[in-house]
């Protein structure tokens, strides 16, 4: 099932993917990325995501989550 406007999931993470779209924009991304991922705090994300119902979002954390670490890794 694709991630579709009218889904809880989009309500939640678009918001937070915009904002960290626009800060990029002027800010370097261990100035601007937090929580978990940020932290390298596996445990947490593996959590969160058991708790995702939908297995889209959480296919979706487990990307965001690794481009995160690998972004600060980078840096």
């Amino acid at each position: 099932k694709a991630l579709k406007r009218d889904d809880i999931g989009y309500e939640i993470f678009m918001p937070m993917i915009e904002g960290i779209v626009e800060k990029t924009k002027n800010e370097k991304p261990e100035n601007i990325l937090t929580g978990p991922s940020s932290r390298n705090d596996i445990k947490s994300v593996k959590k969160i995501e058991k708790g995702l119902k939908n297995r889209d979002l959480a296919n979706l954390l487990r990307i965001l989550d690794a481009q995160t670490r690998r972004a600060l890794k980078d840096e």
